[in-house]
Order: structure tokens, then C-alpha cells, then sequence
């Protein structure tokens, strides 16, 4: 413990006193003298250990920054294309001072660094990162950024669909652009807010075709790749069609076979609806021509219908008899 008297010159150099002692826990990162000057050494962390006659040492962390790089930073003249498709184009950038083989550098088209194809000092060939976004581009050797010019990222743009009305099952076919050359881990058909996606079938930059899932309903798709969602079509679903009802007469707990198409095989989120009266079937058997039900009671005589993914079908009458 130092002792001084109060308000009599000088004042204690707490920095400096014999009885403390000062040491460096790693002296690959920073040195400390007798009287506590601190000498960086290299860039890391480290902590100086204060003790006062050899009482509970007290610590204190010291953070050492790297140097900034010097040299003569790249230049960058012109990138080729300006923008592209992740994962897919593959960009020319040209300057000076990148370097006559790649090293510790680096080239970035847009938020992520581009794949190298090929490295001098005067040209980088790379193709855009799978996950990368719009930005800028620019080059980095020995940690030296150069200039930047903008670099935009495309994202998927249907321009067509067809059909427009569908079943489950059916192929569908979306025309259009910047879908990548494969659907890969990151792309996909989606329909909005169902929280499920098409089967792809093919996939190229300028089309996609999948197959329609049982369990949606009318709504809009898109479709989306390595995070980047196109724009949303709307598209509609074919209604089941019926055709006849046998018999047309019914008693309760009956079995009526209802015939025509579009009813969609399996079942999936259809059935049998008697108009009106908020009752459904209860289904003994389904196929997309033909589904047969059992007769609940409570019901009067009216309408039936068949209904698939969320769309009804046409009506026809039947009758309660005795």
C-alpha cells in the first residue's frame, strides 16, 4: 500500500511505483517494463498482470490491432457482364494490380466473393456466388480493396404459366427468366402461404416444369432460387365436374355412387357436400370419375355436389324417400 500526505506535492505516480511489479502474460503479443510501459510486438490479445508486493495479482486486457496493409491498392477498369444470375454467370473483371496469381486475394460480385476461374494481374474471370446479392464489385489482394462499381444480381421472373387450371397430378409448365440452370439445393416452386412446393420435373434458366400437389387450392406460385423469390402468378384450380348420381333416390345409410371427373385420386381435401345444409358424406371409396358415399340422416331431399381443393363442383338433385 503506498502512503502520501494530502495536498503535499508531488502526487504519487501510481503508474510507476517499487512496490509494484508488472508483467505480461504473453510477450509474443506485448512487453512490459519495470515501470509499466507497454510495448506492442504482434496483433492479438493478451493481459498485463499488476501485483503490489506480491499481494492478489489484478489484471488488465490488452488489445493489439494488426497493422493496416500497404501498397498499392488494385484497380478495377471495367466487369463484364454488370450483373448476373447466382450460381450461373460468370463474370469478367479487368484493371491492374490484382496480383499475377490469385494468393491471398479475392474478387466480389455483389455480397459474396465470386468463384475463381482464372487470375493475372490485369484480369480475374469468376462466377457469382449461389447466395449472392445485389451490391458492388470489387478486387482484394494482400488486404487491399480497390474501387467499386455496382453489380446487380438477377432474381427469377415468370413471364408465363400453363395451364392456368389444375388438378393434382398434372404437369405445369412456368416460363420466364433468371431460374438458373438447375433448381440445385436453393430453388424451388412454391405456392403462397400453403407452405407447400411443386415435384420438379426439369428445370432450366428459362423454364420449369413440376407436377401440382394434392391439398392446395386456388392461389398464386412463384418460384424461388438461392433465396431470391420471383414474382407470384395467380392460377386457379379445375373444378371436379358431375355428371350422374345413382340412385337418385335415397334412403339414410344408402350407398350412392356419384360418376364424372376431376375428383381428383386420392381423396385429398375433397368431398361430399349436400348443399345447404352444412352435412357432408361419409366417403366408402374415391377415384378421379367416381366416388361413393353413404347416406348420413337428417338430411331432405336437395342437392349434392363433389368438392376438390378448396373448389366445388356442379350440382345435381336427389331425393329422400321412405
Amino acid at each position: 500500500m503506498s502512503t502520501f500526505s494530502s495536498g503535499t506535492p508531488p502526487p504519487l505516480d501510481v503508474t510507476y511505483s517499487t512496490q509494484l511489479s508488472y508483467s505480461s502474460y504473453n510477450t509474443q503479443i506485448v512487453t512490459v517494463s519495470s515501470s509499466g510501459m507497454v510495448t506492442a510486438v504482434a496483433a492479438g490479445q493478451t493481459y498485463i498482470i499488476v501485483q503490489e508486493n506480491g499481494s492478489t495479482a489484478t489484471a488488465a486486457l490488452v488489445t493489439v490491432r494488426p497493422q493496416p496493409p500497404t501498397g498499392t491498392p488494385p484497380v478495377l477498369t471495367s466487369v463484364t457482364p454488370t450483373g448476373g444470375i447466382p450460381g450461373v454467370t460468370q463474370v469478367t473483371v479487368t484493371g491492374s494490380g490484382f496480383g499475377t496469381t490469385q494468393g491471398n486475394g479475392f474478387v466480389q460480385l455483389g455480397t459474396q466473393n465470386g468463384t475463381v476461374s482464372s487470375w493475372s494481374d490485369s484480369q480475374i474471370v469468376a462466377t457469382v456466388s449461389g447466395t449472392a446479392r445485389s451490391a458492388v464489385a470489387s478486387v482484394n489482394q494482400n488486404g487491399l480493396y480497390s474501387n467499386t462499381m455496382p453489380f446487380t444480381i438477377s432474381t427469377p421472373v415468370i413471364q408465363g404459366i400453363s395451364p392456368l387450371s389444375w388438378i393434382p397430378g398434372m404437369q405445369v409448365t412456368i416460363t420466364g427468366s433468371g431460374f438458373g440452370a438447375a433448381a440445385g439445393s436453393g430453388g424451388g416452386v412454391y405456392f403462397v402461404g400453403t407452405g407447400e412446393y411443386g415435384t420438379v420435373v426439369s428445370w432450366s434458366d428459362a423454364q420449369v416444369v413440376f407436377t401440382v400437389p394434392s391439398g392446395i387450392g386456388p392461389g398464386r406460385v412463384l418460384v424461388f432460387q438461392n433465396g431470391a423469390n420471383s414474382n407470384s402468378v395467380p392460377y386457379t384450380m379445375t373444378p371436379p365436374t358431375l355428371t350422374s348420381v345413382s340412385p337418385t333416390a335415397w334412403t339414410p345409410d344408402a350407398q350412392v355412387t356419384l360418376t364424372g371427373s376431376g375428383f381428383g385420386s386420392p381423396v385429398g381435401i375433397g368431398g361430399v357436400y349436400f348443399v345447404g345444409t352444412g352435412v357432408y358424406g361419409t366417403i366408402v371409396s374415391w377415384s378421379d370419375t367416381q366416388v361413393v358415399f353413404t347416406v348420413p340422416g337428417g338430411i331432405g331431399s336437395g342437392n349434392v355436389l363433389v368438392f376438390q381443393n378448396g373448389v366445388d363442383g356442379n350440382s345435381l338433385s336427389y331425393t329422400i324417400g321412405p
